[in-house]
């Protein structure tokens, strides 16, 4: 008997909690539906509204170097020569101290940070809704689980012709780079990240030229992590360090 009565105890108490988390899901859908915000880490270009914490508010400074991402971007055509162009004019992007990257808490640009602002749907005034459940078979899920993109309660930043642009020179970037891989030959680089340069302290990271007649493997650094410092060390050979 009281082995009975606790695990009705236990039921009850797992009742009650999915309850809870069902709730609790339910209301931050509501509220995104209102194309309200739940939290997240901090966007560039937007504020946070101080009379409503589920809004933005358009940062004028920042909204400049939104469009000049897009602008770049779209001369270049390459993630790398954007972030290195940004970097290079002084550009910075917000500095997000709870991610555990050391770029993005020192505010540095990188190729993830750049692809991320172009491929954000807030400087289009739209708000997307379950974006991690995106690629998932929507009739399968819940409907407050489902993927959605609703109109937002800030104003856009970047007119919808060059983000249309955008996302399809992106595409059009990532189905060439998956042929690329494809075709590419794998190469194992043992240290890379953990090797650090003796005299700035970051990271070397393993990279490879190709010669006429081989393949050069070394150690350097991160092509877009230059540091405010010129560091004297360059390359190092792979093969001598391993």
């Amino acid at each position: 008997a009281g082995e009975m009565m606790l695990f009705n105890m236990i039921n009850l108490a797992q009742f009650e909690r999915k309850q809870t988390a069902e709730r609790v899901a339910l209301n931050f859908h509501s509220r995104a539906l209102r194309g309200l915000t739940n939290g997240g880490s901090k966007v560039l270009g937007f504020d946070r509204d101080p009379a409503n914490s589920g809004k933005f508010i358009v940062n004028t400074n920042e909204a400049l170097i939104v469009r000049r991402v897009f602008e770049l971007y779209l001369n270049s055509r390459s993630l790398a020569e954007t972030a290195k162009r940004l970097q290079d004019e002084g550009h910075n992007p917000k500095i997000q101290s709870e991610k555990r990257s050391r770029l993005a808490r020192d505010g540095k640009w990188t190729l993830h940070s750049v692809r991320s602002v172009l491929k954000n749907m807030s400087y289009i005034g739209l708000r997307e809704i379950n974006k991690c459940k995106k690629s998932e078979i929507q009739d399968r899920l819940k409907p407050y689980q489902r993927y959605q993109i609703v109109k937002a309660t800030w104003p856009s930043i970047v007119s919808q012709e060059v983000f249309d642009n955008v996302q399809k020179s992106l595409a059009e970037g990532l189905c060439l780079e998956k042929q690329r891989l494809s075709l590419a030959t794998t190469r194992v680089f043992l240290l890379s990240g953990i090797f650090r340069c003796g005299e700035c302290g970051r990271a070397l990271v393993g990279q490879s030229s190709h010669a006429k007649s081989r393949v050069h493997r070394y150690y350097g650094h991160s092509k877009i992590d230059k540091g405010k410092k010129p560091c004297d060390v360059k390359n190092v050979r792979a093969d001598d360090v391993e």
